[in-house]
């Protein structure tokens, strides 16, 4: 791993690789859907979460792992999980911390697919979202409420590059509630350019065909 004394060029091209067992440069492609286990007892064992290593591709291989690596460490992240799809990675950020009853505040410019999940899955779910501009400060202000679990938004937003304050945005959601999460699409900006978490988000997206 490597350490945040060396410079981000570095990072992308050394960051987060292991030396595999076969001594590549470049780590090895894994296109296995299943691994082997060394027996029906270790496959129990890895099934029921009592052993690490891997079982099938979907939860996991040696490659996505090092893809994973990369990210979190460009990213300043203390772990990342990569989705087959950058709305896999939209779903799976907001919808297992949200639940019937709960307030999500998101900004009103998205990626249109992001604004289809907000605005017809989630009030079927019984999650009321609510749209504003983020680029107004005091409408996120007047806007945030008690039953507000998370506030949500892309900067350079999708499709007309609007800019927001994350770290503004960040202290007025968690002065509101400690358990406010701050979730933004990092996707145009790259971590070369900005890393939310280090202005007080707290879980970054990322499409990575946008790279």
């Amino acid at each position: 791993m490597s350490t945040s004394s060396e410079n981000f060029a570095t990072k992308v091209i050394h960051g987060g690789s292991k030396k595999n067992a076969e001594g590549a440069l470049s780590a090895p492609i894994f296109q296995s859907s299943t691994f082997i286990f060394d027996s029906a007892a270790q496959g129990g064992r890895r099934f029921a979460g009592e052993e690490g290593g891997y079982i099938y591709t979907r939860l996991g291989n040696p490659t996505i792992n090092a893809l994973e690596e990369k990210i979190a460490l460009l990213e300043e992240a203390e772990e990342c999980v990569a989705f087959s799809s950058g709305m896999g990675a939209i779903s799976g950020a907001v919808v297992p911390h949200l639940q019937a009853g709960d307030h999500l505040l998101s900004d009103k410019t998205l990626y249109g697919c992001t604004f289809d999940l907000f605005s017809h899955l989630l009030p079927k779910l019984g999650i009321e979202v609510e749209f504003i501009d983020f680029s107004n400060i005091e409408q996120v202000k007047k806007s945030l409420r008690p039953d507000t679990r998370a506030v949500y938004f892309e900067t350079p937003a999708n499709p007309n590059m609007k800019i927001i304050d994350v770290e503004l945005v960040a202290r007025l959601a968690h002065q509101a509630s400690a358990r406010m999460l701050v979730i933004t699409d990092n996707t145009f900006a790259t971590p070369y350019l900005t890393r939310p978490l280090l202005l007080g988000a707290d879980i970054v997206v990322h499409s990575a065909t946008k790279y």
